[in-house]
Order: structure tokens, then sequence, then C-alpha cells
């Protein structure tokens, strides 16, 4: 009795410690946190930051401790907002801080954890660069301000626009006209972005656009100015503005002298290639389909001035390629891009199958120098498709042998017995021509209704052919051309237009080409016309006839 009320003892106790150890790990799997979180982590001098303070649940009493931000920075105004949101069911509130941040000095600044009650976040990092020159004669109440990031580039080149407008005040109504590259591959990097910035003491608002061009011919590119029109609310009045900024200018260099020919000029910061094969079988043999699948990533172009990347057909293959796959990404200094090649390489004959090395020439923009990229040599041991049968030994066929006997020998004799001889030995030999003739007849015919079985046979199978699934066909056209025309199927001796449909069912078969039922009828009748390369052996058969009529 005492045993077993100390064994359920023992038994709840370890229940509980599990249930302990279960329930803080659950809380610590959800417990409240702080995130921090802005529209930008590098700013200018004079920059307002708009700092966002979440919390993953509700508060109300609790005050947000936000003190050790006043070291590096200016709080100008605080706002909280309280969320809700149902998900599957379950109710979640969430209560989120809005705080207005002046920095107040330039560099890598941190914003240190904030605190709620016994809640902090995690620190938080910001750059804060140098104010760009204002323009000359003080800070107007509104004005545009335009800037490249470089100001000589290469031809192709990426090249970064920068357009802002600044203004105190209410902006009421406005449109801006954007400017004009002449001659250049353009795209929007920044759509409208807007932020607050304080210039020698003045509160702005900004509306920023990034453009991104790449230039197509070189020499002095000059690039129109952008216009803004429109209504401010200023010092308790409205005012009609209409703003320019100036053209700017930018020098082109051509391809560099050292860029080797006829190769793609591709100027980038930064490429990266790679190969990849996809499901290779352990045995590869004549007709296996390999999967290359090379990927060119680069930043520093869009993806329809990336290369084509092709391996031209060689001995004991034939490539197929897809259509390729790209694709880019805009981050804040540029445009990454690219481009998926997909290769199905099919060996045509046994043996070693060798796929060259292939060089990728690009200039790298940020050291100013060529560089290679390489597709590596790759090597493929290749088994035969499928035996095709011994036609080096021809059907041993035994002539028929004919036994003559020997002549006969005619004693002295009487004259009737003579004769009697004779007409018994005339009956007996039209008695043998009888027969061998009648032998040679059933032969004969047997042969010709053989000839026409196998030709019935022959037609029969064609048309199975045609009417087979493709790859099926396909098969039985390779065993055809092994078997009865003793050829493999890429030698065969074939017109344009039938080669041009043969091509057009592989091309069905290795990357999903156009393929018909008239098609697969029109190359199934022209192979089935084919005669064999190899000329058949004259029949060295003898008959009984030959042998007895030779002379």
């Amino acid at each position: 009795m005492k045993q077993n009320r100390l064994e359920n003892l023992i038994h709840s106790t370890l229940i509980s410690i599990w249930l302990m150890a279960f329930a803080g790990l659950f809380n610590h799997a959800n417990a409240d946190s702080l995130t921090l979180s802005t529209e930008r982590q590098t700013v200018e001098e004079g920059d307002i930051i708009s700092l966002y303070v979440n919390a993953d649940f509700q508060t109300l009493g609790n005050t947000l401790n936000y003190e050790a931000l006043r070291k590096d920075f200016e709080v100008l105004s605080r706002q909280r907002s309280n969320f809700y949101e149902v998900t599957n069911g379950q109710q979640k509130a969430r209560t989120r801080w809005h705080l207005r941040l002046l920095p107040k000095k330039t560099g890598e600044l941190v914003i240190p954890p904030i605190l709620l009650g016994d809640i902090k976040s995690e620190p938080y990092k910001l750059v804060v660069t140098k104010s760009k020159p204002q323009p000359a004669g003080g800070t107007p109440a509104y004005f545009l301000q335009v800037e490249l990031n470089q100001e000589q580039v290469y031809l192709q080149q990426e090249t970064l626009y920068t357009l802002r407008f600044y203004h105190q005040g209410k902006l009421i109504s406005g449109n801006i006209r954007p400017p004009s590259f002449s001659n250049a591959l353009v795209d929007n990097l920044k759509e409208e972005n807007i932020y607050d910035k304080v210039i020698d003491g003045n509160y702005y608002t900004v509306y920023e656009w990034v453009y991104v061009f790449y230039p197509q011919a070189s020499g002095e590119m000059e690039i129109q100015a952008p216009e803004f029109n429109g209504v401010v609310y200023l010092n308790s009045k409205q005012k009609a503005i209409r703003e320019s900024a100036k053209n700017l200018k930018l020098k082109v260099l051509p391809v560099p002298d050292n860029f080797p020919e006829p190769n793609n000029w591709m100027p980038a910061k930064s490429v990266f290639l790679k190969q990849e094969w996809k499901n290779l079988p352990e045995k590869i043999r004549v007709g296996d389909s390999l999967t290359r699948v090379i990927t060119l990533q680069v930043f520093g172009l869009k993806a329809n001035q990336l290369p084509a990347i092709s391996t031209p057909a060689g001995k004991g293959y034939k490539i197929y390629k897809q259509q390729p796959l790209t694709q880019e990404e805009k981050l804040n200094d540029g445009i990454i891009s690219q481009v998926e090649i997909i290769q199905t390489i099919v060996p045509t004959e046994a043996g070693k199958l060798e796929l060259p090395e292939q060089e990728i020439y690009w200039w790298n923009t940020h050291n100013n120098h060529l560089e290679t990229l390489y597709l590596d040599r790759r090597s493929f041991n290749i088994e035969p498709g499928m035996q095709p049968p011994d036609f080096s030994r021809a059907d041993d066929v035994q002539a028929d042998v004919v036994s003559v006997a020997p002549p006969l020998k005619v004693a002295n004799s009487s004259a009737s017995d003579f004769w009697m001889w004779l007409s018994f030995a005339l009956g007996a030999l039209w008695l043998i021509t009888l027969s061998l003739w009648y032998r040679t007849y059933k032969q004969s015919k047997h042969t010709v209704q053989t000839t026409e079985n196998t030709e019935t046979l022959a037609k029969a199978t064609t048309v199975n052919w045609c009417e087979k699934p493709a790859g099926e066909f396909y098969q039985a056209l390779r065993e055809h051309a092994q078997k009865q025309l003793q050829i493999s199927l890429s030698d065969l001796p074939l017109d344009s237009e039938t080669k041009s449909l043969l091509i057009s069912l592989e091309q069905h078969l290795y990357y999903q080409g156009e393929w018909s039922n008239v098609q697969q009828n029109q190359l199934c009748q022209a192979i089935k016309n084919l005669q064999p390369v190899v000329e058949k052996q004259k029949s060295t058969r003898k008959t009984q006839l030959q042998a007895l009529y030779k002379n």
C-alpha cells in the first residue's frame, strides 16, 4: 500500500515537472516582443526618419521608454495606434508607435533598445550621410534637384539618375515632366518616394524618383531636365509654381580595345556563372537525353542585355535548347538580372562524347578591367542504344546434292533384251524429270507466297509505326534503320524535306516542339520507301535442275 502511494507520488511529480517545462517552452516561444523598422536605413543629413515600434500584443497602461534616443536623435512627434487582426478565427491585438526622428549628426548611428516594461527591442542601425550641396543663393521654398551617380561610363553601362522635388508648406496639386534620355535604354528604379528633410532649419517635404538607364551610343550624352508644375499652400496662401532643373551631360566611352571580339560586350558590377546537370543516368546510351542548366546572373544590366549562351553541336551529339528563362530584381543601387538556359544534349553515336570548355568575357566596371568566366569541359562515355543484328554472316544454306547413279553397263545380250532395258531406262528418266519439275514448281510457289507474306507483314508493321505515340514511333524508326536498312538513323541519306521532318520529331521529343499526325505519316512513308544501303548478296543456292542441266 505504502509502495503504491510512493509510486503515485513520484509519477505525479514527474508529470508536474514535465508540464512546467512544456509551459515554459510554450511561453518562451510565444513571448511578447518589440521590433523596430524604418522606411530607409541610409538617409542624408537633415532627413526626417519615420521610426515604427511594433508590439505583437496590445498595451494600454505601459509607457514606451525611448529616452535613450535623445542622445543622437531629436524626437519630433510620437503617435500610437492599436490594431486587431483575425486569422483562422483567432483574434490578435497589436500596438504600434510612430516616432518622427531627426538625426543630430552624420555617420553610422544606432537606435538603442527601446523599453516597454520589462520587454525591450533589439538595437537598430542607421547610416546618415552628409547633405549634398544645395542651390546657390540660400534655400528657396521649393526647388528641383537632379544628379548622376557618375560622370563617365562605358557604352551600355548602368547609370543612375536621381530627381528630387523639395517644397515647404503643403502641396495642393502638381505634376512633373520626367527627364528625357536620348538614345538610351531606360527604366524606373524607384517610384515616387516621399520623406521629410530639414535644410538650414527649414522643414521640407521631398518627392524622390530614381531612374536607371543604359547609353546605347558612345560620345557626349545630354539629359534633358525635368519640369514641375503645381500649387503649394505656403504662408497662409496658395501659390502656383513652375520649376525646372538643369540639363546634365554624361561622357560615354566606347568598348575598350582589349575586349575580345566577337564576344558580346557585357559591362557589369559583378557576374556569376554556373552549370548543373539534371538527373544523369548511371549508364548513358545513344538516344538518351542529358539536361544541362546554365545560369548567368549579372548585377548592373537588364535581362534583355545579357548575352545568349549557346553550345554548338559537335561530333557524336545534337543539342536542343528551350526558350531562356529570365528574371529581374530592382535594388536600391541598380538592377540584378538572371537568365537560365536549359539545353538537351542527345548522343548520336557510341564512344566518348566531349563537350568543349566555353569562355564568357565581361568588363568589370568597378575595377575597370577585363574578366573571364568558364563553363568547364565535360566528357561522357556513351554506350550503344541497342545491339543491331549481325549482318556480317550470311545464312549458311547447303545446296541440295543430287546423287547421280553411275552409267549402266550394257552386257552383251540379245536385241530384245537391249530394247527392253533401253525402254525401262527412258521411262525411269522421264519419271525423274517429272518429279524434279514438280518439286521446283512447288518451291517457287512457296517463295512467291513467302515474299507476299513478308511484304504484307512489313506493310502492317509500317502502319503500326504511323499510329504509335511519337516516342515509340521514333524508337521504331531507329530499330528499322538498324535492322532493315543496316545504318543508324542519323546517317540515313534523307532529302531535305524528310530530314526536316525528322528534326521536328526530335525537337518535339526533347523540348515539346510542335508535331502532328500528318507529319508522322509523311515521315513514316518516306523511311519505308528507303532501300538498304548494303546491297543484298546474290543467292548461291543451287536447285536440282541446275545441277542436272548445268550445260
